[in-house]
């Protein structure tokens, strides 16, 4: 609920969670990024930065003036959109009703005219996600998208662009297609590429992300892709997103973890048996990927992989971009493929790496799952959606050895 003075607002809100996880959602970048803006700098001491934006070009600067674990805080908030520099504080206390958090927000200092548009949505739309993040895991703003319904990714390695004979290095590749979903309806398939939504040219996620975020479900929009090479176009009608489903227990995903590994191990074996080191050195073109060095890529991806649970685990900083996973590099692939030097060693290595995943999965703290459910819902949707990408590697793998053979 928001009430409001000329010069103040006030938002009130109570959730369902603990002080302290409440006061860490206001303090930890990573937290407050997950239900309030885009990108932050968190620095919560007195006297510390605050910085936080959206997508939309808005931003605010401020300084920490008071921290008070699991009780609240205070701190300037100076935008983009006013010449003042406003106050915002944050009182935590019990929630008379239940046995969660009040929590009060006062926005005080605006000049004539009052408070902005902006920081009235940015603090009314926020205090409800924080509320469904807390609550359920489920971030509103990703929720309330339009939906295409597609699984994929971005990496038109000139491999992929040889197996699908594409006339395009840029789209976004569909590794699958959701049942039911709105590429489903409208016919698009596994293998094809994405290269346009409307008005929008998609070259990658971001790109199809800003495209299907620029509608809202019910919209319709002309979709543009290629198909064994031909360029084809259909419309789609955007739909809403079903309820994010919580991943099982870590128990149950450890369970199924191991048994989707074992799959994915039993077709990698049968992929490389027989083959020759030469032919897993064979390159189709002077930049393109081999057969050693995609097992490196998948090496790199469990290894970056245990680097964010670790983080996540020790409630540590992550990068700054969010982004744990930097696997593409050829330098980086290079030195992977110059120790495990065999094709059969870094299969071991991989098996090695995917066991230590499952092992980090085996002790992460039951803690994390049921108070922070949204980070436990992000990890159990990558750990449980990732294998689509190792399967389609596996295949180029294949397809690598079987151009090497002839």
């Amino acid at each position: 609920m928001m009430l409001t003075q000329q010069d103040t607002l006030v938002f009130n809100r109570a959730v369902q969670a603990s002080p302290r996880e409440v006061f860490r959602a206001f303090t930890n970048r990573q937290a407050l990024c997950g239900w309030f803006c885009d990108a932050a700098v968190v620095d919560a001491r007195e006297g510390g930065p605050l910085f936080v934006s959206w997508k939309n070009g808005y931003y605010v600067a401020g300084t920490f003036s008071e921290i008070t674990p699991g009780e609240g805080l205070a701190f300037s908030w100076a935008s983009n959109s006013r010449p003042e520099t406003a106050q915002v504080r944050v009182l935590l206390g019990p929630d008379e009703d239940s046995s969660g958090t009040a929590i009060t927000v006062t926005l005080s200092g605006f000049e004539e005219g009052g408070a902005s548009d902006d920081a009235a949505r940015a603090w009314e739309d926020g205090l409800e996600n924080l509320q469904s993040v807390l609550e359920s895991g489920v971030d509103l703003r990703f929720a309330r998208r339009p939906m295409l319904g597609v699984s994929g990714h971005d990496n038109l390695n000139p491999g992929l662009v040889e197996r699908l004979g594409l006339p395009v290095t840029e789209g976004v590749w569909l590794g699958g297609v959701v049942e039911g979903s709105a590429a489903q309806r409208a016919g698009l398939q596994r293998d094809d590429v994405l290269v346009g939504i409307g008005e929008h040219a998609i070259t990658g996620f971001q790109s199809m992300a800003d495209a299907i975020g620029a509608h809202k479900a019910g919209d319709q929009a002309q979709v543009t892709f290629y198909r064994e090479g031909e360029k084809h176009t259909a419309t789609v009608q955007f739909t809403s997103r079903p309820p994010i489903p919580t991943p099982p227990p870590p128990a149950e995903l450890l369970a199924s973890m191991r048994e989707q590994h074992a799959t994915l191990n039993a077709e990698l074996a049968a992929c490389i048996e027989g083959a020759t080191e030469e032919e897993a050195e064979y390159r189709p073109s002077a930049d393109a990927w081999n057969a050693k060095e995609i097992l490196a890529h998948l090496i790199c991806v469990e290894r970056d992989t245990h680097t964010w649970m670790a983080l996540t685990i020790e409630d540590a900083p992550q990068p700054e971009d969010n982004n744990p996973w930097h696997t593409n590099g050829i330098e980086r692939l290079r030195a992977v493929t110059a120790v495990y030097s065999t094709l059969h060693t870094l299969a071991e290595e991989f098996r090695r790496n995917q066991a230590e995943t499952a092992e980090l999965t085996a002790a992460f703290p039951q803690q994390i799952a049921s108070t922070r459910k949204q980070v436990y819902t992000y990890l159990g949707g990558w750990l449980s959606g990732f294998y689509d990408h190792t399967y389609e590697h596996i295949e180029e793998i294949k397809s690598l050895l079987e151009q090497a053979r002839r």
